[in-house]
Order: C-alpha cells, then structure tokens, then sequence
C-alpha cells in the first residue's frame, strides 16, 4: 500500500519537473514527437516490407487466353466530365482574378449590406403603450 502511493507521488513529482522545463527547452518536445512519428514509420515500413517465409508453388497448367482489347477509338472518359472540370476551373480562376482587381469593391459590398436592416425592422414602433404581460395574459 505504501509502496503504490511512493510510486503515485514520484510520479507526480517527475509531470511537475517536466512542465517546469517544458517552457525553457520547448524543442525537446517537438524533437520527443519527430522521433516517435519517425520510430512509428520505420517500425510501419519494416513490417510492410517483411513478407517471412513464402513457399511459391508451381502452377500445374499454364492456360493462356487472348487478352481482350478495347477498340482504339473508345474513349473511356466522358466527354461531360472533361467539360464540367473545365467550366469549374475557369470560374474559379475568374472569381480569383475579380477578387485580385477589384479587393476593394467587394468590401464595399460587404459593408453595404452588413449595414442595411431587413424591412421588418425599419418600420416605427406601435403606439400601444400595453405591456408584453398584458399580451400574453391567457386566462
């Protein structure tokens, strides 16, 4: 039992130290982070790379059929979809160029209507002097 709360309490002692030292030397952590990420990717990589022990058999016949080739003036992506990319890339680079040219209109613009009211609000206030209980008293 004693034991457990000795381990508890160097613990807690070695998180205070830590953040004591993590304001003055900020790079070890970010060199702690860089060599987990690479230590994750080798130990990725060599598993990927690790087949073990294949044992390849040997086919017992060998057929071979003629591949089927698609004629040579089948095209196999649509005609539409060339044209959407490229209808949606030049709007892009038109609404790019007009926001270069002219930066200053489309503030303008923002302004203008940040500062309009909707209709709603810009009608006087009623002259009824009842009050909102008054209204909603339901009896």
């Amino acid at each position: 039992m004693g034991n457990n709360h000795e381990s508890t309490r160097r613990k807690d002692a070695t998180s205070k130290q830590a953040n004591k030292q993590l304001p003055y030397y900020p790079w070890l952590l970010l060199t702690a982070l860089l060599l987990i990420s690479l230590g994750i990717a080798a130990f990725a990589s060599y598993n990927l790379i690790q087949v073990g022990d294949v044992v390849l058999e040997e086919p017992d016949q060998v057929i071979e059929e003629p591949v089927a080739m698609p004629p040579k003036d089948h095209n196999p992506t649509p005609l539409w979809m060339l044209a959407t990319i490229a209808l949606s890339c030049s709007v892009g680079c038109w609404l790019i160029l007009r926001l270069l040219k002219h930066p200053e209109e489309s503030r303008k613009s923002q302004k203008r209507s940040q500062g309009k009211k909707p209709p709603q609000e810009n009608h006087p206030p009623d002259s009824k002097t009842e009050s909102l209980a008054d209204l909603l008293d339901i009896r």
